[in-house]
């Protein structure tokens, strides 16, 4: 009985989490679509911006964890930090930095506990860049 409780509560817990997220976007204005063509223009640079700016964040991962030597390809590593994104979208408390984690500890053939430390090194990066640019 004990097993299939802590094997429910996840799914009970997507299921709750999945259906927040749907009251709360059907409780959203719905977007509009570009009418012009410099709300196109604009739309297609702030997609292209996000787009390098994603790419060069799943670089700078990337590094970190080549840099900690673990065995993970810009193949295993760029899709994850997308996935990444969404699951601190989705989930509470930045659970996508975990999600990922996780996912390439197996793909890597390495410990979770490896892999996480490189997502925290790149949030203590992040700290100190926000500290930079605060001094500036």
């Amino acid at each position: 009985m004990r097993h299939r409780l802590a094997a429910a509560v996840p799914v009970v817990l997507s299921l709750a989490f999945l259906g927040i997220v749907v009251w709360w976007a059907l409780g959203q204005e719905p977007p509009e679509l570009p009418r012009t063509q410099n709300d196109l223009l604009a739309l297609v640079g702030a997609l292209g911006f996000y787009t390098l700016a994603t790419l060069l964040r799943a670089e700078r991962w990337h590094l970190i964890v080549r840099r900690a030597a673990i065995a993970a390809t810009r193949r295993d590593t760029y899709p994850l930090t997308t996935v990444g994104y969404m699951g601190n979208n989705v989930l509470p408390a930045r659970s996508g930095d975990l999600l990922r984690a996780f996912l390439l500890a197996p793909v890597a053939g390495t410990r979770k506990r490896e892999v996480l430390g490189t997502v925290v090194a790149e949030r203590l990066l992040d700290r100190v860049a926000f500290a930079l640019e605060e001094q500036g």
